[in-house]
């Protein structure tokens, strides 16, 4: 039996899993790259310098360095769809 919080999560992936498509637009990989690059090595700079200084990078510190490039990548690709679809509801 499914539960209605089952259904909303389900829904939610399909639509993700949909959206998907935008985070290989051809015309912001590059720029997205380079943001994922610049504030990722920042970040594991900033959450993981120590370890990796001291040798202690455990696989769950390099699944966290993983997302440190990422999320800045996605939120890049992700803020540029939002201006596109609000550009767009302007009428520009």
């Amino acid at each position: 039996m499914h539960t209605f919080g089952s259904q909303i999560l389900r829904s939610g992936l399909i639509v993700a899993f949909m959206k998907l498509n935008i985070l290989y637009k051809s015309s912001w990989i590059l720029p997205a790259l380079k943001v994922a690059l610049i504030v990722g090595t920042l970040l594991f700079g900033i959450n993981h310098g120590k370890a990796v200084y001291e040798g202690q990078m455990t696989a769950e510190r390099w699944v966290s360095v993983f997302l440190s490039y990422l999320v800045p990548y996605c939120v890049y690709i992700v803020g540029k769809d939002s201006n596109k679809k609000a550009h767009n509801k302007r009428g520009h």
